[in-house]
């Protein structure tokens, strides 16, 4: 099919307006099948495209579940209540296959023998923000990607500089360029300790309390800062359904 010239392409759409016309009179030659059955978007011009709404859920049913669990606007607090919900299920691996029902829920459904510590705050931040967090570390399982992700968005905190963390950053750890461990901040006391939810820690999830950033292990590095970096983020999402 060869390509029409601009008078040719002129001459079609003067046409195609005229039997449109025709067909929306009361001496409708196309009958009750024709051109005034057919969606009107569909002569809009080429260009214009229809404006698209995110559908969210706001049904009884999920909008009673997160009153319930106690949901917020903040993404690193739903983050939180989120891993409290998979910590009081009692999650832990099949013998210590790095693998399970919910495991592979955290693996977005892949079953495999990977560590799953930062593929359960990959979920968890995912499932509180409604969404797999791409506005921040997005669906990922590699501690050492999300801490280098955090320090390019200037959002990374090394330990003893003075910070103080907030509920629903991540700690983490670092043992080379590539492996590492990390952990949801659950709780922070007055006195500077905190406490961590933890995947894979002994094979299971878990909890611990750090006295200071100090005890936590030679390995530990710091936070990262999520509840900075989700500011200024649609934070208006179903957070747990």
């Amino acid at each position: 099919m060869g390509l029409y010239d601009s008078s040719q392409l002129l001459n079609i759409v003067l046409a195609a307006n005229a039997r449109y016309t025709a067909a929306q009179s009361n001496n409708n030659p196309f009958g009750v099948y024709g051109f005034n059955q057919i969606n009107p978007n569909m002569f809009r011009p080429l260009f214009q495209m229809p404006q698209v709404k995110l559908n969210l859920d706001y049904s009884p049913r999920t909008q009673a579940i997160r009153r319930d669990l106690g949901f917020t606007s903040n993404r690193a607090l739903n983050a939180v209540k989120v891993a409290e919900v998979e910590l009081a299920k009692g999650v832990r691996e099949i013998g210590s296959s790095n693998d399970s029902i919910d495991i592979r829920k955290y693996k977005n459904g892949a079953i495999n023998n990977h560590q799953w510590c930062q593929y359960f705050t990959s979920y968890c931040f995912g499932r509180g923000q409604g969404s797999n967090n791409n506005d921040t570390f997005g669906f990922d399982g590699s501690t050492q990607s999300v801490k280098r992700k955090a320090i390019d968005a200037g959002c990374y905190a090394y330990k003893n500089t003075g910070y103080t963390p907030k509920k629903g950053d991540l700690a983490m750890w670092t043992k080379s360029a590539s492996s590492g461990h990390v952990g949801i901040v659950s709780e922070v006391y007055a006195d500077g300790s905190f406490d961590v939810i933890e995947g894979n820690s002994g094979n299971a999830v878990r909890k611990h309390h750090y006295k200071s950033q100090n005890s936590v292990g030679p390995t530990f590095n710091g936070f990262v800062k999520m509840s900075e970096w989700t500011e200024g983020t649609n934070s208006n999402q179903v957070c747990y359904a």
